[in-house]
Parts: structure tokens; C-alpha cells; sequence
């Protein structure tokens, strides 16, 4: 509400009361617990950075990499690689060489996006690509998935 004057307003005699308060508790941010398994264990495997159609870093994807570009320019004698990793289930296809090109392009666009936005050297960020062919992952056996694109950050 709103009061046109100068006049102070009363309080009222019964109080205030608060009503409908709902607390949660939350679980630990996922990107945390990224950036602490990769300080602690070297390496860390996640699915949280996608790209496009066009090959392009999602923007949900981005909080994730901005962290991993905070730690390299907090640590400037650490040195990671970035891979880029398909899991396809089945035997072996005559995409293999098409979909590890591919792969690395994308393992190429989280390095140039580090190296541009947070001003690390390149020579601190290594990149490679992995087809895991008939090697799915217990987390990637969810019916109706044929391939997921994982990123595997290890700590040199």
C-alpha cells in the first residue's frame, strides 16, 4: 500500500505474522563438485558440457567451463587435457575417424573458449579425442540412448 503523508503508520496491536515459510536443503553444485574431484583425483569425466547442432559450447554449458577457466587462471602452473569422448555401444562402424575429427573440434572450442575468455596460454590446455566403441559407460545404459558425448578433463 502506499501512505501520501507524513504521518507515522501504527503498528498493529496483534504483531506481524509470517506464514507459509517453506525451507530446503539443496544439493552440492554440480560444477563444484567437478572442479573439487579434478583438484583432488586429476581427472574428471561429466556430460555437462553440450554443444549445438552447429558445434557450438551450449550457454547452460558455459558456468561449467568459466569454472575450470577460474581454477587455471588461480593455478597458473597447472596444465590439463581436455577430451573429447563418444561412447557408442555396438561394434565397430566406418565413422569412427569421421566421429573423432568431430570430436576433436569440440575439444578444440572448450580450449579456445578458456584460452580466449579467461586469457590462459595455450600451451597449458592439450586436446584429443576418444571413439569408445561397445565401451558404455554403467551411467549410459539408459534405454533408448545410442551414443552420449562425455568430456574427460585430466590434470597433467
Amino acid at each position: 500500500f502506499f501512505v501520501a503523508s507524513s504521518a507515522v503508520v501504527p503498528s498493529p496491536e496483534e504483531g506481524v505474522y509470517i506464514s507459509n515459510i517453506r525451507i530446503a536443503a539443496g544439493e552440492a553444485d554440480a560444477r563444484s563438485v567437478l572442479i573439487k574431484q579434478l583438484m583432488e583425483e586429476g581427472s574428471v569425466v561429466t556430460n555437462d558440457i553440450q554443444f549445438t547442432n552447429q558445434n557450438e559450447i551450449t550457454a547452460e554449458s558455459q558456468p561449467v567451463i568459466d569454472q575450470l577457466g577460474q581454477v587455471l587462471q588461480e593455478n597458473p602452473d597447472m596444465n590439463i587435457q581436455i577430451n573429447s569422448v563418444e561412447e557408442t555401444p555396438g561394434g565397430v562402424t566406418g565413422n569412427e575417424i569421421i566421429n573423432k575429427e568431430a570430436l576433436k573440434q569440440k575439444a578444440e572450442k572448450i580450449k579456445a573458449y578458456i584460452v580466449n575468455k579467461f586469457k590462459i596460454k595455450i600451451e597449458r590446455i592439450i586436446t584429443d579425442a576418444k571413439v569408445k566403441i561397445g565401451e558404455v559407460s554403467a551411467k549410459n545404459k539408459t534405454v533408448g540412448k545410442a551414443k552420449e558425448i562425455l568430456t574427460e578433463i585430466i590434470r597433467l
